[in-house]
């Protein structure tokens, strides 16, 4: 009677390991992607960059820096749709130079993070969404620096 149980138990964690290892080969355990977004020939001073991998699952973002700068940590492996968000930004109020407290008694004296950019740049609307998008990269395992360039029109 044991050994049957040993036998399920095992069969169980084989079928796990199966599972779990064909998940996580898409997925860029321990690397990175970094870059520069830019709008024409000009840093792209605030939104957020989002990867679609082609099988539609695992997508990776993050919000850009101040001039452009992103970074990804463990993207999708392989060819993915790159998204670019900046519309969601339209209206703020443009944030003061270099980040700065709140005044005391206000928002609990939240400080604006001087490494994430606030300013919104109007960008062609195909960039906004994976349905749309033609800016692509292929990602690779490990550290990769890949500078993307929306065109203004």
């Amino acid at each position: 009677m044991l050994s049957l149980r040993t036998a399920a138990v095992a069969l169980v964690a084989a079928v796990a390991a199966g599972c779990s290892s064909g998940a996580n080969a898409e997925l860029n355990v321990g690397g990175e992607l970094t870059g520069v977004v830019y709008l024409g020939d000009k840093p792209l001073p605030g939104g957020r960059l989002e990867l679609w991998p082609d099988t539609g699952r695992n997508s990776a973002g993050c919000e850009l820096g101040p001039n452009g700068e992103y970074r990804i940590p463990e993207p999708p492996l392989g060819p993915c749709k790159v998204v670019v968000k900046t519309s969601y930004l339209k209206g703020m109020p443009q944030p003061p130079k270099g980040g700065t407290k709140a005044k005391e008694g206000s928002s609990a004296g939240m400080i604006l993070p001087k490494d994430v950019g606030f300013t919104y740049r109007y960008i062609p609307a195909r960039y906004e969404s994976e349905t749309t998008t033609d800016l692509t990269v292929t990602v690779v395992a490990g550290a990769q620096k890949e500078d993307l360039k929306l065109q203004p029109k």
